[in-house]
């Protein structure tokens, strides 16, 4: 189900695997569902706690590769890297509707597990 719920990522990303995967778990401090100008229109936007400056490293040295993004280890999205986090906010985004959005945020706001890595998807 968490599958259908996200299928984009708001910063733009593009690239291919690393030789050495890694997973990193974000903690999230809040969620909530927002809209995006991409047509259904559903986002969420999620604000990292300070436990995830790490995330900003991990994108960073992964510009231009895939990533993917699990909400309790079911794969949410894959997108590619266009640039480093910069800030303690990332948005979900593309072809998500209105009311799949809220319902991730409340998973994400109610213990959902959100990790990224660059593991290949089997």
């Amino acid at each position: 189900m968490l599958a259908k719920l996200v299928s984009g990522l708001a910063f733009s990303l593009m690239g291919q695997m690393t030789a050495s995967a890694e997973m990193l778990e974000l903690k999230v401090a809040r969620a909530e569902a927002s809209r995006d100008n991409v047509p259904p229109g559903g986002a969420v936007d999620v604000l990292l706690t300070d436990e995830s400056v790490e995330a900003a490293a991990f994108t960073e040295s992964r510009v231009g590769r895939q990533i993917h993004i699990r909400a309790d280890g079911i794969l949410l999205m894959s997108p590619f890297i266009g640039g480093p986090m910069n800030g303690p906010t990332i948005q979900l985004s593309g072809g998500m509707t209105p009311e799949a959005a809220k319902n991730l945020a409340f998973l994400l706001n109610h213990s959902a597990k959100l990790t990224i890595d660059d593991e290949p998807v089997k």
